[in-house]
C-alpha cells in the first residue's frame, strides 16, 4: 500500500509496502498521480517493503510508466525482491523498470572440494 512521497534533490521517491493488490491500487494510484504532477526529473518507486504484486499493480506502474514518458521523465523502481522481483523479471518489465538482470551463476572451482578437472 501507498506509504509516502519523499523529494531529494531532482528524485522524487514514492514508497509503497505490503501486498500490492485489487484492493490497494486506488491508494497506489493516488500517490502516483501525485508523483505526475512534481517537477523532478528521476521518479523512483520503493518496493523494498512489498510482499506480493498482481496485474492491478503492474497496471498501476504501467500507468506511471507511460504518464511520465510522455513528459520526458524516467521511471525507476528499487528495492524489488521475492515475488515482486519474479514477477517483473518473467513479465520482462524488470530492466525497463530499472531492475539489473540477475548475476550469472557463479562456477565453485573444483579443486575446492578435491575433484580433479578432466581435460
Amino acid at each position: 500500500m501507498f506509504d509516502g512521497i519523499m523529494c531529494e534533490s531532482n528524485t522524487v521517491r514514492l514508497v509503497l509496502r505490503g501486498c500490492l493488490d485489487g484492493r490497494s491500487a486506488p491508494d497506489m494510484l493516488d500517490g502516483m498521480e501525485a508523483m505526475i504532477l512534481l517537477n523532478t526529473s528521476d521518479v523512483v518507486l520503493d518496493i523494498s517493503g512489498v510482499t506480493r504484486l498482481d496485474g492491478s499493480a503492474i497496471g498501476a506502474f504501467s500507468f506511471l510508466f507511460r504518464r511520465l514518458a510522455a513528459q520526458g521523465r524516467k521511471l525507476r523502481m528499487e528495492g524489488a525482491s521475492g515475488q515482486p522481483l519474479r514477477l517483473l523479471r518473467d513479465l520482462g518489465i524488470a530492466s525497463v523498470l530499472g531492475i539489473a538482470p540477475p548475476a550469472p551463476p557463479r562456477r565453485l572451482a573444483a579443486a575446492h572440494f578435491g575433484w580433479a578437472l578432466a581435460r
